[in-house]
């Protein structure tokens, strides 16, 4: 959860779409017939390269590998992924907010057994008042924003808005113990409306590659 809300506050300190290029990672962005590959933190700068680099090209999927970054500029990703009928395929790691946004938008997820994917919260957490007046000032207006993005944005894809949040609710802590965030199994995500996810492998278990980073949320029958 700290680690979204630096993201979060570090946006609105920075001065989100106003930020040097000096100041940003970029992601390595590559188009390769009908795929575009994407390996780096989610922000707008780099979004937007690869939505520059996808000019001319049919793409049919996605093939990610990011730790997350800011929000509404992945949820813009997200966006153009499902209304293109693009397919998402994850390269290692989709954490934070791609997986939020980005792994969800897929029209199918192709997932291998050593994947790491993880939540660990959203735009709709809750979160600590900034002490700066105008820094919480210009974080209400931002956070409203993503809030209200988030929710179309689930709508759209069809998926509950609990999806990214459910860890930090009552009855459902599952950062206990230091990890980062948390995981679902295959039938759980289906239950928040994560559909399509195709194992390359026949099956994925993190609990074996990453259970002291990610522990496994369980959902009870109705959700």
């Amino acid at each position: 959860m700290n680690k979204l809300l630096g993201i979060l506050s570090l946006a609105i300190l920075s001065g989100c779409a106003s930020q040097s290029l000096d100041d940003v990672e970029m992601a390595k962005v590559e188009v390769f017939e009908d795929v575009l590959f994407y390996d780096g933190e989610l922000n707008e700068e780099s979004i937007n390269l690869a939505l520059d680099k996808v000019q001319g090209h049919q793409i049919k999927r996605v093939n990610i590998k990011s730790p997350g970054g800011e929000v509404t500029s992945s949820m813009i990703f997200a966006n153009w992924i499902r209304s293109n009928g693009i397919d998402v395929e994850i390269n290692e790691m989709c954490f934070s907010s791609c997986a939020n946004y980005v792994f969800p938008a897929g029209v199918h997820k192709y997932v291998s057994e050593k994947d790491f994917i993880g939540w660990h919260g959203s735009a709709h957490q809750k979160y600590k008042k900034l002490p700066d007046p105008e820094a919480e000032k210009s974080f209400q207006k931002y956070i409203g924003k993503a809030r209200e993005m988030e929710t179309k944005l689930y709508k759209y894809l069809g998926v509950n808005s609990k999806l990214p949040i459910m860890g930090q609710l009552n009855g459902y802590s599952c950062q206990r113990h230091d990890e980062w965030g948390w995981y679902y199994s295959v039938s759980d995500l289906k239950k928040l409306g994560v559909d399509n996810i195709v194992l390359t492998d026949g099956h994925w278990d993190p609990s074996r590659y990453h259970s002291k980073k990610l522990c496994q949320l369980i959902l009870p029958a109705q959700v």
